[in-house]
């Protein structure tokens, strides 16, 4: 009896790898297409209003108005504003402390986004966020309402920072973009989770 169980342990641990495996698989893929649309898009090759704009990096066939996403947000030039990590522990600056305050006020200022998990890094915000945009009117964009989806977020998450470095005379910069990857299953769910958990001591 001992012998099936340990034959299904080991069973049951190479399933669970062989899952890992596709979905570190997927998000690599994912990320390589990411790199090569970047790589390979005319920023500006578009006007309006006669001036030149920045193509947008978010897929055009979902609507970022709802939904589950994990959102990474750096500093520039990977810049260690937010603190540093030691014996396992994020050490904030006064920003990363405001930084961390701003992200747990999200809700407050959305009331369609929850954050369900986060952390704050020394160069960089991991959050997992879900937006429930079920209620919000149609809107003819096909990136949903704009000032009620993901974008809106992180661009007020980002301009409340950078006004407070403003107002203290504190140097600091965003990078001008952000990634993010849409949560398809429960089980991308519980791995990104983890991975947020313990984003600090794997530093």
């Amino acid at each position: 009896m001992q012998y099936f169980a340990s034959v299904l342990q080991y069973i049951l641990r190479l399933s669970n790898l062989a899952d890992a495996i596709c979905f570190w698989a997927n998000n690599i893929i994912e990320c390589l297409s990411f790199m090569f649309c970047i790589k390979n898009t005319k920023f500006m090759s578009d006007k309006y209003k006669n001036r030149y704009r920045v193509e947008t990096t978010r897929v055009k066939w979902h609507n970022y108005a709802e939904g589950t996403y994990f959102v990474t947000i750096c500093t520039k030039n990977k810049v260690r504003y937010f603190g540093e990590i030691y014996d396992d522990t994020m050490h904030f600056t006064g920003i990363g402390e405001y930084a961390e305050s701003c992200v747990k006020e999200i809700n407050e200022h959305f009331p369609i986004a929850e954050v369900l998990e986060y952390v704050v890094m020394p160069n960089h915000i991991h959050l997992l966020i879900h937006i429930d945009g079920s209620n919000l009117s149609a809107d003819k964009n096909s990136f949903g309402p704009q000032s009620q989806n993901l974008a809106s977020i992180i661009r007020g998450l980002k301009v409340g920072v950078t006004k407070y470095a403003r107002c203290n005379c504190i140097e600091f910069e965003w990078q001008s973009r952000y990634h993010d990857h849409i949560v398809r299953n429960q089980y991308e769910l519980n791995v990104i989770s983890n991975y947020i958990r313990n984003n600090v001591i794997n530093w």
